[in-house]
């Protein structure tokens, strides 16, 4: 018996309790791993420890969010203070999981678009620090794209406007990068936002493209307001911008809502 059909068969509370609770285990991975590996520190191997004194955390300590609150943010050996990025990651983590869950609905699709999300977040958390998106989660996002068209009989229409979707995207990225270069004479889009134009397009395909660069577009102002309001600057990074974007075509192109385009619904 496949997951799918698995999920498709449990009552619609317990799919949304499942979801949720993989969000928060996921959320406290993808902290950790944003932490590590851009400080080129095994994401795999190696205990957990606490960043000020050095010593390992009991697994009663690693409990998603429910440790945090009851040591009351502080190390139970040294009483630093814990950072706020772990339970924020496993809250925002669970939420995102529980509203894919009750849009998508329990089944096929809606397992591919949690995978999906799951190796979004971390991509959004090393942008937001270090204004990176790492090859090492968006060539895994490309190749989930690949089985989950595979598996689902190419819902963008076919193979063709899956590829297409790529090329179009990563050349209007690779556009956008050069145009903003040109007039602003600075950086507007790393070559990794480039990347994650032709995944975007690999996703969804040529047809929605559009929409998920307005989506994406109306979320990176969004998010600009906020980043200055808070005075971290000008230059902001549109990475978790671009996450949103894609999730949220992904999720309105399966309920048939694509007003820049006639899109293919999902199966």
């Amino acid at each position: 018996m496949f997951p799918d059909s698995i999920t498709a068969s449990l009552p619609y509370p317990v799919w949304l309790t499942a979801a949720g609770i993989a969000g928060l285990l996921w959320g406290s991975f993808a902290a950790s791993f944003a932490y590590r590996w851009p400080r080129a520190q095994s994401v795999w191997r190696g205990r957990s420890r606490c960043p000020a004194c050095g010593r390992n955390l009991r697994a009663v300590m690693l409990i998603p969010l429910l440790s945090f609150l009851c040591l009351k943010g502080r190390c139970s050996y040294c009483h630093a203070a814990i950072s706020y990025r772990y339970p924020l990651s496993e809250i925002v983590s669970a939420v995102s999981f529980v509203v894919i869950a009750a849009l998508a609905g329990p089944g096929a699709n809606a397992l591919w678009l949690l995978a999906l999300a799951a190796l979004l977040l971390p991509l959004a958390m090393v942008d937001l620090e270090f204004q990176l998106l790492p090859d090492v989660l968006l060539l895994p996002a490309a190749l989930l794209g690949l089985f989950h068209h595979l598996h689902l009989g190419f819902p963008q229409g076919s193979w063709q406007i899956a590829a297409l979707g790529l090329l179009i995207g990563a050349g209007t990225g690779l556009g956008l990068r050069f145009a903003i270069r040109y007039w602003k004479k600075q950086e507007g889009l790393g070559l990794g936002d480039v990347k994650f134009f032709g995944l975007a397009g690999w996703w969804c395909g040529a047809l929605a493209l559009g929409d998920f660069m307005l989506i994406s577009g109306l979320a990176g102002l969004a998010f600009a307001t906020l980043w200055r309001a808070f005075g971290k600057g000008r230059l902001f990074p549109f990475g978790p911008a671009l996450c949103i974007g894609l999730i949220a075509t992904l999720l309105l192109s399966q309920h048939g809502y694509v007003p820049l385009a006639d899109y293919y619904r999902f199966d």
